[in-house]
Order: structure tokens, then C-alpha cells, then sequence
């Protein structure tokens, strides 16, 4: 999200397109619409848990999950996972999993991660937002679909930010703010049932002219999957929660507030030359950060696992039993001594730290 927070860059709206609407409209001639979200969604308000960060509407009677997650003081990300009642749709906004980026230099070879002291982030080349959405897709709707084949993938004109933006003069020169947003759309297979996987993003890259140092952002993130005669009607729901999603204005002060303290702190150490303070305020960032999230799990009453089949983490359900599973089917996770049913449709998830 950049470090300063404004609504804008968080308020997402999605540009519907005519070549979702006609992947679906065979399927819907062709065999009956099958159960699903209802034509005329009836929607709730639910608030952010975490920080009452945020508040969004949602559809009544859908599992909803997720709130505001920190990866730094500068660095808030937002997730709110809605999966429908039969469990075949999935509509997400935001993912609080994606980090801050800087392009690879000598000081950050490709993968590796980086930190400015408050924050940390990781180094990979620059994704304009139509090859960051199919990058993302491919990891999102991995553990969903067994089988699956990108359909199409647009640019689009960006929504949340100006596609080209000085943010910044100083005597050295300008900084300059570049946006692109695009969209992926995936035909995917999961159990004889044919979806569709749809993500749209929009990156920001930030770079100057007296710096080689360039870093990214995703300024805005949705995804939905769904049957694919359902794909039109998953991306109207989205595009009326995403655009429903607003900021607490107190937060956004306090937020604030942090950011300046936070970026004085990381000035102050840069003019005072103390690495060896720096790398200990990171270690002890980190760990606090851990221990943050360690706490937030038992108040939420989760437990964060990693699934051994797919990769993919999953905040499972906190309790007494000694193992947990994971149906990627409908999105379930339980704690339970014995498997729940099928091992093909439940996934053995291993308790890790976060």
C-alpha cells in the first residue's frame, strides 16, 4: 500500500469485461445455473477485528475471514476472504500476504529479502499489474484447480492512481510514481467442475532520477473463482464489496501518526551511520512482529498452518485435538484427532509459526 496510506489506494473497483461475460454466457445457455449465490445478494457490514481498521460489505450468510495485517509500521495490508454458503465461490479482496518489492540491485539480489528498518520487503523485478495478476493467479487458485489455462490477459487503464505521478521534488531531482493495472482470467478444472479464476491488479513502481534504487507496490488486488456460468454474477458481487470497503478515519491518523515516527526513526539512523543499531532494531522488529501475530492468533482463536500437498498457509480453527486439516474443496479447516473423510478431499495442515 505504499508508505502513506490514503483511502484511495485501497478502495478497489473492478472494470467488468465483456470477455468474462462471454467465457460464461455458453455455459448459462447450455445447462441450467448451478446453485450459488442468489441473483440479488443481500449484503452486511462487518469491521475489521484486528485494528478497526476498516469496515466493508459483505454477503449475509457467506464465511468470511481476514482483516488488517502489518509486514511493518509503513506496511498495513488488508484481506477479506468471502467463500459462499455451498462452498463452490470465492471472492477476496486484498491479500494481506503480498510484501513491498524493490526491483534487484547490488544491494538486493532477485529473491532476497530487504529490509529499511521498520519495514522489510523483497527483490524482484517490476510486474505491470496485467503480469502480476497472472503471476498471482497461478499461486492463488494453485490448491484449487487440478487443471488450468489462462483464457486471456488484458491491460487496463489504472483506477487507483494516476498512471504516471510526480509524488516528490527535492534538489536532487524528481520521484515519480508509475501505475498499470490489468486483468487475468484462467479456465480452471477442479473436480470434473469446470471455473472461472479471475484476479485483477494494479502495481505502482516508484523510481527517480538520481537514484538506481526502484520499488513496487500492489496498490490494488481482487479475485474471485467460481463455476463458470456464475463468473459474471461472482464478478458483480466483488465489484459492489471492493467498492464498499472503507477506511476508519481514526485509524488513518493513527496510522499516520506511526508513519512519521517510524520514517524519523529510520532518518536518524541513516545520518547517524549505525548499522550495527540498525540490523538490532530489525531483529527485534521482527520479532516483534512475530510475537504480535502469535498473539493475535490465540485471541483470534487460529492457528497458522502450512498445507504439505499445495505450500499454501491456512489460519485453522485453534483447539485441543493434535492435528488439523484442510478441504481445498470448500475452503474448511478443522482441528480434529482423525482425518474428517475423504484424504483425497482433506489435506493433513502442520502447525508452524508465523
Amino acid at each position: 500500500m505504499g508508505d502513506h496510506v490514503r483511502e484511495s489506494d485501497v478502495r478497489t473497483i473492478v472494470v467488468l469485461v465483456s470477455s468474462l461475460t462471454l467465457y460464461a454466457a455458453s455455459a448459462m445457455s447450455q445447462s441450467p445455473k448451478p446453485a450459488g449465490p442468489g441473483k440479488e445478494a443481500d449484503w452486511v457490514v462487518v469491521r475489521d477485528t484486528r485494528e478497526n481498521a476498516f469496515s466493508i460489505e459483505v454477503p449475509r450468510g457467506w464465511k468470511v475471514s481476514g482483516g488488517a495485517y502489518r509486514l511493518g509500521a509503513n506496511n498495513p495490508r488488508f484481506l477479506i476472504d468471502m467463500t459462499s454458503p455451498d462452498g463452490h465461490t470465492n471472492l477476496r479482496v486484498g491479500d494481506s500476504a503480498v510484501p513491498a518489492f524493490t526491483v534487484p540491485h547490488s544491494g538486493a539480489p532477485e529473491g532476497t529479502r530487504y529490509s529499511t528498518g521498520v519495514d522489510w520487503g523483497i527483490a524482484a523485478r517490476y510486474l505491470a499489474g496485467k503480469d502480476f495478476a497472472v503471476t498471482y493467479a497461478q499461486g492463488r487458485f494453485r490448491g484449487i484447480c487440478q487443471d488450468m489455462h489462462l483464457k486471456s490477459a488484458d491491460s487496463l487503464p489504472p483506477v487507483l492512481a494516476p498512471e504516471r505521478q510526480v509524488i516528490a521534488r527535492t534538489a536532487q531531482g524528481e520521484v515519480v510514481n508509475t501505475t498499470a493495472a490489468g486483468e487475468a482470467l484462467f479456465r480452471c478444472v477442479a473436480n470434473g467442475q469446470e471455473l472461472a479464476a479471475y484476479v485483477w491488479a494494479e502495481t505502482t513502481l516508484t523510481t527517480s532520477n538520481f537514484s538506481d534504487i526502484r520499488n513496487w507496490a500492489v496498490t490494488g488486488l481482487v479475485s474471485f473463482v467460481a463455476p463458470r456460468g456464475q463468473a459474471p454474477q461472482a464478478l458483480r458481487m466483488l465489484d459492489h464489496s471492493a467498492r464498499s470497503f472503507t477506511l476508519n478515519p481514526e485509524w488513518i491518523a493513527r496510522q499516520a501518526a506511526l508513519s512519521r515516527q517510524s520514517t524519523a526513526a529510520v532518518l536518524k539512523q541513516a545520518q547517524d551511520n549505525m548499522a550495527a543499531q540498525q540490523l538490532r532494531f530489525e531483529r527485534m522488529d521482527a520479532e516483534r512482529h512475530r510475537q504480535s501475530m502469535q498473539m493475535d492468533d490465540i485471541i483470534n482463536g487460529v492457528q497458522w498452518t502450512a498445507d504439505p500437498t499445495t505450500g499454501q498457509h491456512h489460519e485453522a480453527p485453534l483447539g485441543p485435538n493434535p492435528n488439523y486439516f484442510y478441504n481445498p474443496n470448500t475452503g474448511l479447516s478443522v482441528n480434529s484427532t482423525l482425518r474428517p473423510g475423504d484424504p483425497f478431499d482433506w489435506h493433513s495442515l502442520t502447525p508452524v509459526a508465523r
